[in-house]
């Protein structure tokens, strides 16, 4: 008998099997074709919905759109009412961030929803819940206005806001403190993030500077201090699904450069997450360029080279005279032990872990 549940796969992220040319079934994602689908999954899985769209018709400010979604912020009301009454009240007449289905194009109602049933399964997964490194969801909501051409309105995905933006935004802004001590913590924070996501048997797929998001944090003693938090789990993929139907290897397509040097080939599934380990190495490279872009013609007068992008970070940092012997030995061995052109020879998540808390251990003696 054929399985009723379907594994969610954008387009922009297909996935080839190796052994047959049917859709990969999972046990773990339902398929959700209409909007009761989106409300009974949401209720199932404890995650408030709204009864009405939670701005009192407060206009939306737009922060930015992608190829899978866009994304608004504005001031939820306070008292909303709900189908399921667990919506925290401390997020009552506070910014919220709503994020939105993709309108453009035609394809069938049903895929609207790929993104955004993935977000909902992964953010409300009780491990990730709990964890202080993923954006905390608080309800489901809605368009303010009707779409005529499907004659209904559409569902959006509110979760709580980030006081800095994401990384894009924090290392553009002027009155953050972009220390040695504040990048490692960035770093550490994403990093723990990514450990428990692969813990978790989940492929995040786009580990990226605008996926994470910069918070304040509230509960350390020095001022300023951030959180990062890992967002956007529309391309995420359940690797326990794909175990369980006894896929070997899997063919990933739609990553756009910079990416592992195996995207687009096949991948065995025992090597899967070293796509995010590579996509983390670019991220923390980054970082340690004060958010400049290693892959920029305009940072490196020589083309890419997968083999040799710790070499120029280090040189790049080197020339900045900002980090001394024993951080730049730390931005080496993190690049370099992310970012090997072979996927079997790049560490674990667990790896850069203990490697960031070692670091931070060694200057708390």
């Amino acid at each position: 008998m054929e399985p009723l549940l379907d594994i969610i796969i954008h387009e922009n992220y297909g996935i080839s099997l190796a052994s047959q040319n049917a859709t990969q079934r999972s046990i773990e994602a339902p398929k959700i074709e209409n909007i009761a689908g989106i409300v009974a999954l949401a209720l199932g899985l404890g995650v408030p919905v709204l009864a009405e769209s939670g701005n009192a018709r407060l206009e939306r400010t737009n922060l930015a759109a992608g190829f899978s979604s866009r994304t608004s912020v504005f001031k939820l009301q306070e008292n909303l009412v709900e189908l399921q009454q667990t919506l925290p009240a401390a997020y009552g007449g506070r910014l919220v961030v709503s994020k939105h289905l993709p309108k453009a194009g035609a394809e069938e109602e049903s895929r609207r929803y790929d993104a955004l049933v993935r977000d909902i399964i992964c953010l409300s997964h009780a491990p990730i819940l709990a964890h202080e490194n993923f954006v905390k969801i608080v309800a489901i909501g809605w368009e303010d206005t009707k779409d005529i051409v499907y004659n209904r309105v559409w569902p959006v995905l509110i979760l709580e806001f980030a006081e800095y933006g994401t990384l894009e935004d924090f290392f553009k802004l002027d009155d953050t403190h972009k220390c040695w001590e504040t990048k490692l913590s960035i770093c550490s924070d994403t990093a723990a993030g990514l450990c428990w996501l692969h813990e978790c048997q989940i492929m995040h797929s786009d580990i990226k500077f605008q996926n994470v998001l910069i918070f304040e944090r509230l509960d350390c003693d020095t001022s300023p201090a951030y959180r990062a938090k890992i967002s956007d789990f529309g391309f995420a993929l359940d690797m326990d699904a794909l175990k369980a139907y006894g896929q070997e290897n899997v063919l990933l397509e739609g990553f756009t450069p910079p990416c592992a040097p195996e995207s687009g080939s096949l991948i065995p599934l025992s090597l899967l997450t070293k796509v995010d380990v590579y996509s983390y190495g670019l991220l923390a490279s980054r970082i340690f360029l004060n958010g400049g872009n290693i892959c920029n013609a305009e940072l490196l007068d020589k083309s890419y080279d997968p083999s040799d992008l710790s070499t120029s970070v280090c040189e790049i940092c080197e020339q900045s005279a900002v980090y001394d012997e024993s951080q730049l030995r730390l931005v080496r061995n993190i690049v370099a032990s992310t970012t090997s052109v072979k996927p079997e020879f790049r560490v674990d998540m667990k790896s850069v872990v203990n490697m960031l808390r070692s670091t931070g251990a060694d200057e708390d003696r």
